[in-house]
C-alpha cells in the first residue's frame, strides 16, 4: 500500500561506524558522536536505504555536507554524485541526506517523504498523519537520539521557502518537528544522519 518496508537494524560493526562513514564520504566537519550506533534498513519506493540510527556528527553546517557531494545522492544524477563502495560486500551506495519535506523547495510546513514515511513507523506511538502501522517501537530519545541535546536535529535535503539560504531540518523534541536554518550555520543542535541508498 505504501511501497515502503523495514528490514531491521544493522550493527555498525557489520556496516559502518561513525568514524568509518565520515572517512568514506569525506564528511569530516564538526564533532563525532554516537560512533558505534547502528543503521536502520528500509525499502522506499524502489530503493534500499540504510539510515543512521542516530546522527554521527554535529556542529556542522549543510554547506559542508554539500561540499562533500553528500546531500542529494541519486537525485542529483551523475554530476557531483557521491558513491562509496563497502569493502565487505563490494556494494556501491549513493550517499545523501534524508528527504524531510513534501517537496523541494519546501513550503513553510511541509514535513513528509522519507522522514515521515519511514521514521514515523519505527517509533513508539503514532504520529499525526502517519500512514501505515508501526514496524518497530524505538524510543525517540534513547534509541534515535531525537531530543534537545547536541546533534539531535537532523539536516535534510530540501531548500526552505521563501528563503533560498535556508535548509530543512527535522526532529527536535518530537519526531514531527519541522524547522529551517541557514545552510551556512554550524549549529551544535544540527547533526548529520547519513542515508545510503542503492536501487533494487
Amino acid at each position: 500500500i505504501t511501497d515502503t518496508g523495514y528490514y531491521g537494524e544493522v550493527p555498525s560493526a557489520q556496516f559502518y561506524t561513525g568514524t568509518q562513514i565520515s572517512t568514506a564520504t569525506g564528511v569530516t566537519s564538526g564533532t563525532l558522536l554516537n560512533d558505534t550506533e547502528g543503521w536502520l534498513k528500509f525499502y522506499w519506493h524502489g530503493q534500499v536505504l540504510f539510515i543512521a540510527k542516530k546522527t554521527y556528527r554535529y556542529n556542522l553546517n549543510w554547506d559542508s555536507i554539500n561540499s562533500a557531494n553528500a546531500v542529494y545522492g541519486v537525485n542529483l544524477g551523475s554530476t557531483g554524485k557521491k558513491t562509496i563502495t563497502h569493502s565487505g560486500s563490494s556494494t556501491k551506495y549513493d550517499v545523501k541526506l534524508m528527504k524531510g519535506a513534501i517537496k523541494d523547495p519546501s513550503p513553510a510546513s511541509g514535513g513528509g517523504r522519507q522522514w515521515n514515511e519511514l521514521l514515523y513507523r519505527v517509533c513508539t506511538g503514532t504520529e499525526t498523519g502517519q500512514v501505515g502501522a508501526n514496524w518497530a517501537g524505538f524510543t525517540l530519545d534513547t534509541d534515535l537520539g531525537i531530543n534537545t541535546s547536541s546533534g539531535s536535529h537532523t539536516w535534510c535535503q530540501e531548500v526552505y521557502q521563501p528563503s533560498t539560504a535556508l535548509r530543512v531540518y527535522r526532529g527536535v523534541a518530537s519526531l514531527s518537528s519541522f524547522g529551517s536554518l541557514a545552510s551556512s550555520d554550524p549549529s551544535t543542535n544540527l547533526g548529520w544522519r547519513p542515508c545510503l541508498a542503492f536501487s533494487v
